[in-house]
């Protein structure tokens, strides 16, 4: 029996017709649009991008970045890259929620300037002195006024073993009476000797630097350590009055168990461009409570440094100090930090640098800024001798509140002529928000009109 399909040609012979012919489906177009946070590139404008390239030239590569939660900070550039390996049509619209945070307050940590020497100008002899467990006394006239000014002065200096000088002489050498019984007369240094000056008999280590004189390098380490104000003659840890520095050169007399104290005054100066100067800035981490932005840091008194048992920061900028923070959602919490940078207390690993890159409630502060190049440049020439423990606060007011704007470089102008100058070049960034900021270096020379 034959079906409808098939076609009686002879008896038991039929035929039939497969119809395999199809109509072709038209091939779509398709177009994406991605809004989100980029590394970098123009803001709040979409962009037609063809290729990953293409998207990589305008906004940046991928990022491994990620939030406190374990999310990519910059999850866009993932989808782009896995889209437009099936199209090539993508438009892209970066927007700059990453740089829209509103900090309330930055606490500011500054440098303590170092001190400028000069030239030397007077020496003073004290007369005799005996130094007991307790203290120190002379018999010479005038004599008490001047102790005491000598004591006050090297108790704010802290010795070799860590301990302060007046502290240290009273252990060393309360009722000294020489090397070894019959000895000639002994002597130490605290600072550099003006010229033709030496001492009388053997010499001991100086309780400053625990070396002999010819061992002291008596640079920024002596001149930072024991200068003076007038106010008093205490070594300032962050006074701005630096009046001279002292050195000291103690001689001891063996036939009578007394010292000679002989002080020699050097002019000198503080370092005013590197005073107060803030090389850390640090704000408070926030979170949003409905559309309310909580900081974790704001008041002045939640924000305190403090020092580190081993490291005066007064004199070693480079050391370890302490910043104990006391935050909206954990209460106090305190950060052991550093500035050195081969450190594993460097403040920016142990703080982070950006608002989400940690937990707010367990680190409620980050670094924003922070420059420990200028800070380690300075010390080494001693234009910086220390940290200052008093912070500086800047309440932000209605800054970052303004709309964004293209970053645009000052104008490149030309030198005077006529009484006037001209414009030459400015750069107007393809990048808009912080990241603009490092991609154009400008370097003009040999110019000639």
């Amino acid at each position: 029996m034959a079906s409808n399909n098939r076609v009686f040609v002879s008896p038991g012979v039929y035929t039939s017709e497969l119809d395999l012919t199809f109509v072709a489906q038209s091939v779509g177009v398709t177009t994406l649009g991605l809004a989100g946070e980029t590394l970098k590139g123009p803001a709040f404008e979409p962009i037609l991008i063809s290729n990953f390239d293409e998207f990589k030239l305008y906004f940046g590569s991928t990022s491994p970045e990620k939030y406190s939660d374990g999310n990519p900070k910059y999850e866009l550039g993932y989808v782009a890259k896995s889209y437009l390996q099936e199209s090539n049509q993508l438009f892209v619209t970066r927007v700059l929620g990453l740089s829209g945070y509103k900090p309330y307050k930055t606490f500011g940590i500054k440098t303590v300037g170092g001190v400028i020497l000069q030239e030397y100008t007077s020496s003073t002899d004290v007369g005799e002195v005996t130094i007991s467990t307790t203290g120190f006394t002379t018999t010479e006239v005038g004599g008490n006024t001047l102790l005491t000014n000598i004591i006050k002065h090297l108790s704010g200096v802290t010795s070799y073993d860590g301990t302060d000088i007046v502290t240290y002489l009273k252990s060393e050498y309360g009722g000294y009476t020489g090397l070894t019984t019959g000895s000639t007369n002994e002597f130490f240094v605290l600072g550099l000797l003006p010229s033709g000056e030496t001492g009388n008999g053997t010499e001991l280590v100086s309780p400053l630097t625990g070396n002999k004189y010819s061992g002291n390098n008596n640079t920024k380490e002596w001149w930072n350590t024991m200068h003076y104000q007038s106010d008093g003659l205490v070594t300032p840890p962050d006074g701005d009055g630096v009046s001279g520095v002292y050195s000291y050169m103690f001689q001891f007399d063996n036939s009578s168990n007394k010292w000679t104290i002989y002080r020699y005054d050097y002019d000198a100066e503080l370092a005013v461009d590197y005073h107060n100067v803030v090389v850390g800035a640090i704000r408070s981490r926030g979170i949003y409570s409905g559309q309310t932005l909580v900081h974790e840091v704001k008041d002045d008194n939640k924000f305190i440094l403090t020092g580190v048992t081993g490291y005066d920061m007064n004199t070693n900028p480079m050391g370890e100090f302490a910043i104990k923070v006391t935050g909206t959602t954990s209460g106090v919490k305190q950060f052991v930090c550093s500035f050195d940078t081969t450190s594993s207390k460097y403040i920016s690993k142990v703080l982070g640098n950006e608002v989400f890159d940690k937990d707010n409630a367990s680190y409620p502060v980050y670094v924003h800024e922070v420059y420990p190049n200028y800070l380690k440049t300075a010390y080494e020439r001693g234009l910086v001798r220390g940290i200052s423990m008093d912070v500086s606060y800047e309440l932000e007011g209605d800054n970052y509140l303004s709309q964004w704007d293209t970053t645009i470089s000052p104008m490149v102008v030309s030198e005077v002529r006529g009484g006037s100058v001209q414009d030459l070049i400015q750069v107007i960034t393809i990048s808009d928000g912080e990241e603009a900021n490092f991609e154009v270096k400008i370097n003009i020379q040999n110019i000639n009109l």
